[in-house]
């Protein structure tokens, strides 16, 4: 490098420091509100009444937190059990056993030909194939095991963008997040993660119960209408682009966000499935996500609430 272009960049650091400093700052300033927000939704939850865990954001961020509170919500005809010599938690359903990953990600080994489990996807080398790992699963089960045992596996841990849920091991069972529903009725839509807008517009031409009309427009932007909204949708890489626009006149903008490539197809469902709903709360320039999901689950009243607006967008 040549003398000026290590000018630019100190000049470059000296410029952005104040803003990664104050960043750090409200970071630090938010972060005992956050930590006191998530304790009471953990005190709240019925995970926590059911199995009197202490408190801990290792607890709160887990997927058996996740899974069993919307079990609950959802009444799934599940056994859970939460064994007392270690941390094997695993449920019944549907006459067969469900454990959850304590991994990091699931790669395909082309060398040989098989799928192998990596524990830290930056140290790849700390691994081990799907079927040795299966094997010391089954040994921490405290009872004797007389039905199949699947893995309950997030999508987002499996590295490749295209499969085939057919073709993988009979030991997975594949779901898009763990607050999916497990009738497996979505399961096509689980072969893609898009890369792009068109991938996306045909992943929501899978679904039927996609409320609206949607289009694709120059395979850049798909246009989604409504009647007092429209949602204009996006995906590049990693990173989605969902727009909120009033559906009047002037079209204006209520608010938008990035969701990432294992969120955005999710988002697209919880708001534009028949019967669901979005919420956003508005104040001044400021917009808020409040809900979005089934209508009957919906506690947001729809008029003003204090300063705030209330944006309330019903899928038909």
């Amino acid at each position: 490098m040549k003398w000026y272009e290590y000018l630019i960049y100190i000049l470059l650091i000296i410029i952005v420091s104040p803003l990664i400093l104050f960043g750090l700052m409200m970071f630090l300033i938010a972060s005992p509100f956050i930590q006191l927000s998530n304790r009471k939704k953990y005190k709240n939850s019925a995970y926590y009444k059911d199995f009197k865990i202490p408190y801990s954001s290792k607890v709160f961020h887990s997927k058996q937190f996740v899974f069993y509170n919307y079990s609950i919500e959802e009444n799934l005809p599940i056994k859970y059990v939460k064994q007392k010599n270690n941390s094997l938690d695993y449920f019944i359903y549907n006459d067969q056993i469900f454990i959850f990953p304590d991994f990091n990600e699931l790669i395909f080994n082309e060398e040989n030909n098989n799928w192998d489990v990596v524990y830290d996807k930056y140290e790849r080398e700390a691994q081990c194939s799907l079927e040795e790992y299966m094997d010391k699963k089954i040994h921490l089960f405290e009872e004797q095991i007389k039905l199949p045992i699947k893995l309950l596996l997030a999508r987002n841990y499996i590295d490749k963008k295209r499969i085939d849920i057919n073709e993988l091991p009979e030991s997975l069972y594949i779901v898009r997040n763990y607050c999916s529903p497990l009738d497996g009725k979505d399961r096509e839509s689980l072969n893609i993660i898009p890369e792009t807008t068109e991938d996306l517009y045909n992943m929501m031409l899978l679904n039927k119960k996609l409320g609206g009309q949607y289009k694709l427009v120059d395979n850049e932007i798909i246009v989604w209408t409504f009647d007092d909204v429209i949602y204009e949708i996006s995906m590049d890489g990693r990173e989605g682009y969902f727009n909120v626009l009033k559906n009047d006149k002037f079209k204006l903008e209520i608010t938008h966000w990035h969701p990432d490539e294992y969120e955005i197809y999710d988002d697209i469902c919880k708001i534009g499935e028949k019967g669901n709903v979005l919420v956003i709360k508005t104040l001044l320039d400021g917009a808020q996500i409040s809900y979005m999901g089934p209508k009957e689950k919906c506690t947001i009243k729809r008029k003003k609430i204090g300063l705030f607006k209330i944006h309330y967008f019903e899928s038909k």
